[in-house]
C-alpha cells in the first residue's frame, strides 16, 4: 500500500479492532475453561481476525516466509538459536528440581507460549510492519516499520494486561516487550522469515509461563530482576536490532521485501 493517507487510519483502525476483540473474546469464553483452552481459542480467533483485517481493511497480502538466502538467515539467527537452546535447557533443569506434575507444566507452557506468539507475530510483524514498510522507501521504510510496530506491540500488552493489583509487573513487561519487539522486527526484516521471531517470542513466553508454574498473568515476580535489569535488557535489544539493521544491510533488506511483493 503506497497511499500513506489511507495507510495510517487503516493501521490504527485495525489495531483498535484487535484490542477490542481481545477484550471481547476473553469476556465471552466461559470462565470454566482452562487457561490453555482459553488461550488456544482466543488466539485461533485472533489469527482469523488478522487474516480478515489484512485482506479487507489494510488490503495487503503479506509474505511471511522466505526460502531464499537460507545460509544468510542462519548466520543472522545463530545467536538467537543458541539463546533459545540455553533458555529451554535452563527451564527444563529448573522444573526437574521442583515437585509436582512437571510434564504437565512443561507441555502447557509450551502450548501457551506457542499460541500466544502465533497471533502476535503474524499481526504485528507480518501485517503491520509489512504494511508500513511497503508504504515508504529506503531507510525510512526500515526504521519506521520497526519502531511503530514495536510501539503498538508494547502498548497492546500494557492495555490488555493492565490490572491495578499488578501494575508494576505490567509496566516492566511493557518495557521488555518494546525492546524484544524491536529485536523481533529487525529479525523479520533481515531474514524475511517470520519463523525466527516466532521462535524467539514463543520460547520467551514458554520460559516465563513455565517459571511461574503455568501462570500467564504478568506480575512483579516475573520481572526477571527488577526495573534495572529490564532497562538493561531493553537497551541490549535496541543495540542488537540497530546492528542487524545497519546501513550496509539496507539494500539487502529492501531487495528481499521487493521479491514476490504481492498486493491487492
Amino acid at each position: 500500500m503506497k497511499n500513506k493517507t489511507k495507510l495510517w487510519p487503516r493501521l490504527i483502525g485495525s489495531w483498535l479492532i484487535v484490542i477490542a476483540l481481545l477484550f471481547l473474546v476473553s469476556f465471552l469464553i466461559p470462565k470454566s475453561f482452562s487457561a490453555t483452552s482459553k488461550l488456544v481459542i482466543q488466539n485461533t480467533i485472533m489469527l482469523l481476525a488478522t487474516y480478515l483485517l489484512g485482506k479487507f481493511l489494510i488490503q495487503i497480502r503479506p509474505r511471511f516466509f522466505s526460502k531464499s538466502r537460507l545460509l544468510s538467515q542462519l548466520l543472522v539467527v545463530l545467536p538467537v538459536l543458541l539463546y533459545l537452546a540455553i533458555m529451554v535447557f535452563g527451564t527444563a533443569v529448573n522444573l526437574s528440581n521442583e515437585s509436582g506434575n512437571i510434564a504437565s507444566v512443561f507441555v502447557n507452557a509450551a502450548i501457551l507460549g506457542l499460541f500466544a506468539a502465533l497471533f502476535e507475530e503474524f499481526y504485528f510483524r507480518g501485517l503491520l510492519q509489512t504494511a508500513i514498510f511497503r508504504a515508504y522507501s529506503g531507510a525510512k521504510s526500515i526504521y519506521l516499520s520497526v519502531f511503530i510496530s514495536s510501539i503498538l506491540f508494547s502498548l497492546s500488552h500494557l492495555i490488555v494486561n493492565y490490572s491495578p493489583g499488578e501494575a508494576s509487573g505490567v509496566v516492566l513487561q511493557t518495557i521488555a516487550t518494546f525492546g524484544s519487539g524491536l529485536y523481533m522486527a529487525a529479525l523479520f526484516l533481515r531474514t524475511r522469515n517470520i519463523l525466527w521471531p516466532l521462535l524467539l517470542h514463543g520460547v520467551n513466553d514458554f520460559v516465563s509461563i513455565a517459571s511461574t508454574g503455568g501462570s500467564i498473568a504478568p506480575s512483579s515476580t516475573q520481572t526477571g530482576g527488577g526495573i534495572g535489569l529490564q532497562l538493561i535488557t531493553t537497551l541490549i535489544f535496541i543495540v542488537i536490532a540497530l546492528f542487524i539493521l545497519r546501513k550496509s544491510k539496507h539494500e539487502e533488506i529492501i531487495s528481499q521485501f521487493s521479491e514476490g511483493n504481492i498486493q491487492h
